[in-house]
């Protein structure tokens, strides 16, 4: 085989490697310190040229051509940064009860949309990036959330039909170098407080994440969820009758967490990825249940589609499960003195 051909081979694997990677969500680390090394290419070839040996001449072009790959990459945008990009161009109102900011310390944000008993069905809609993000604990108002982030501005947009409130986060336009997220340099951290008594559907859409969803407080009926490389806890709870959760993931690692009284289901639709579960019984080539599967009233449908992640399904017992929120009280009234009506001489 022809030198020139192993290289662009090489090189060609690499650049859709690189690509591919990217597209997956993996690639998680700019490459602009490679370029300091591209004098190496030139070395590489110099000594190919002196030496002459067929076998050293190769491994040489395998290199130089693993080298140059990285080296384009460095120079296209995929190598600086990510950018993570609101899909709506005209503004979005929201209810921030405090905000500060500063160019060089980054975002403190607040939001709070309220609550009132004709709330029966919600819709939380999360589409954000890189970063940590924790929903759990409840709330008297429909949503609390808090933000710590250097990386870009959030939005909170609420609207309303006859049947369901819409609650759509985002982050704003930002460009975040992912070689940030989790270090001294940045961070990007977001905490969400969900009112319990509507019924819930979960859509989240989160990058290179870490991410904490307790959802065992919630009557929670669906759940989306598309993750790049994260690490993510999901816990659901048993107040819903029927609840479906669907998983899409690049390569990350899931833990999920269902009551013990409730029926599983599990459907795995992955490649290259591993499944470990607790006493759930294989029905199929790719389909489990638990053994209350047919004799539990409430049951949970979950649905992996993985590329090369590590899924681990455990079971938890009802003192494990978090109490519920006592309702709210009532406000009251100060009492009123009213003087004694004076005797009679």
């Amino acid at each position: 085989m022809k030198t020139s051909s192993i290289f662009w081979g090489v090189f060609l694997i690499v650049m859709g490697a690189l690509f591919l990677l990217n597209n997956i969500g993996i690639l998680t680390l700019t490459l602009d310190s490679v370029r300091q090394f591209w004098p190496l290419v030139l070395i590489l070839f110099g000594v190919s040229l002196l030496v002459g040996n067929q076998v050293i001449t190769r491994v040489m072009a395998v290199v130089s051509a693993i080298i140059v790959g990285l080296i384009i990459w460095s120079f296209l945008p995929f190598g600086k940064s990510y950018q993570y990009w609101s899909s709506r161009s005209k503004p979005i109102s929201v209810t921030v009860e405090s905000e500060g900011l500063s160019s060089s310390e980054g975002y403190t944000q607040s939001f709070t949309e309220g609550f009132n008993d004709s709330i029966s069905f919600a819709t939380l809609k999360l589409d954000v990036g890189a970063g940590e993000f924790e929903i759990c604990d409840t709330t008297h108002e429909l949503i609390e959330m808090n933000v710590e982030s250097t990386f870009g501005k959030y939005t909170l947009k609420r609207t309303s039909s006859s049947e369901r409130e819409f609650i759509d986060v985002r982050m704003k336009d930002a460009t975040i170098k992912i070689s940030d997220v989790g270090s001294n340099n940045g961070e990007n951290n977001c905490k969400i407080r969900l009112n319990q008594k509507p019924v819930w559907d979960m859509d989240i859409d989160v990058g290179a994440a870490e991410a904490n969803f307790d959802f065992s407080s919630y009557n929670v009926r669906k759940v989306k969820l598309d993750a790049g490389a994260a690490s993510i806890r999901l816990k659901l709870g048993s107040l819903a009758e029927k609840t479906n959760v669907m998983i899409k993931t690049g390569v990350s690692h899931i833990e999920i967490d269902v009551p013990e009284n409730v029926g599983c289901e599990v459907i795995s639709r992955s490649g290259l990825s591993s499944f470990n579960h607790e006493s759930l019984i294989a029905i199929g080539k790719s389909t489990y249940r638990s053994p209350n599967f047919d004799a539990s009233q409430k049951k949970v449908f979950i649905t992996l589609e993985t590329g090369m992640s590590n899924i681990e399904l455990n079971r938890f017992g009802a003192e494990d499960e978090p109490e519920l929120a006592p309702p709210e009280p009532p406000s009251q009234q100060e009492p009123v003195s009213v003087p004694a009506a004076p005797k009679a001489p």
